[in-house]
């Protein structure tokens, strides 16, 4: 009975799900918060503009200037969740892609140590 040489393939930690959306938001993280952050200065920098009209045309207490600041309020907040909405998104694209590069990567690694397995078979 002959013995067959077996290749075995190299041992290798395949990315997690989870590690992938780590990474992403490591990457993607630093930029959202920038947005946000620029984000609520323009929703403050707009009530204050709005209380400062307001003033101006003597209607500082006036139910209408309590209206216009609510009316800024829920669009910060709407464009908040627009944005964390397009963050989980990116997040999740993101991971999806490193996790096929790193699929890629483990397949041609186990190509090379094949090709190399074959080449000293003879």
């Amino acid at each position: 009975m002959t013995n067959y040489p077996v290749f075995t393939t190299p041992e290798r930690r395949n990315l997690s799900m989870q590690d992938a959306r780590l990474q992403a938001n490591d990457e993607l993280g630093s930029l959202y918060e920038r947005a946000l952050q620029n984000m609520q200065t323009s929703v403050a920098d707009s009530q204050t503009q709005a209380a400062e009209q307001a003033a101006a045309r003597g209607m500082g207490s006036s139910g209408l200037s309590q209206d216009a600041m609510n009316k800024i309020a829920i669009a910060g907040l709407s464009q908040r969740g627009n944005l964390e909405a397009e963050r989980t998104q990116k997040v999740a694209s993101l991971a999806r892609q490193l996790m096929e590069r790193d699929q890629d990567l483990g397949f041609r690694e186990r190509h090379q140590a094949f090709q190399e397995w074959s080449g000293e078979q003879g």
